[in-house]
């Protein structure tokens, strides 16, 4: 899934940077099978959750599965949302070429998938630099503010959706997952 919203993400900022309205029409469909993922393993996580009554730990790190996939899922919206502002352009060009929108979306990739990561291996020091990632994107963004019918917040989104993919602070670790940075505990 991660991977597929990965491919999303380049493709919706390139088919804007290009105005290709093929790449866009391939972001669009591929939003679609993002969305069946996620009721697929949301679907499995209820089935597991009924048929095993999993405790403390597990049944955590399920609840928190369900909430990663439901991001994961309206990131791909996002960029099937970029995608859409391309096909609304209808060939015309672009009022000045998208500069930082483009590092902009290499660093949410980027983030994505650290914030994947330190979520399955249950790394805060992971999630920490994801968090300062997030400020590094935001700043990014002030300078691609009049791209015309873009919604550059759907990019900002994305940085903050990686963000929410993992908590950021320990108590937070602790308290909404019941994950503890100390193995031994």
């Amino acid at each position: 899934m991660t991977s597929l919203l990965d491919v999303a993400i380049e493709r919706s900022v390139l088919s804007l940077q290009t105005l290709d309205q093929r790449l866009a029409g391939l972001v669009i469909a591929g939003d679609q099978q993002i969305n069946k993922m996620r009721f697929s393993i949301e679907d499995r996580a209820i089935h597991l959750i009924a048929t095993q009554q999993p405790i403390a730990g597990d049944l955590r790190f399920i609840v928190a599965t369900l909430m990663v996939v439901s991001e994961i899922e309206r990131m791909g919206d996002y960029a099937a949302g970029i995608a859409k502002v391309t096909q609304l352009h209808e060939g015309r060009r672009l009022l000045k070429p998208l500069v930082d929108v483009p590092e902009m979306a290499r660093l949410v990739r980027e983030m994505l998938r650290e914030a994947v990561d330190a979520f399955l291996q249950r790394n805060e020091h992971t999630a920490e630099r994801v968090a300062f990632q997030d400020d590094e994107g935001s700043v990014l963004l002030q300078g691609e503010r009049a791209v015309a019918l873009l919604d550059d917040r759907d990019l900002e989104r994305y940085a903050d959706r990686a963000d929410e993919l993992l908590p950021i602070r320990r108590a937070e670790v602790e308290a909404r997952f019941g994950f503890v940075s100390d193995p031994q505990k």
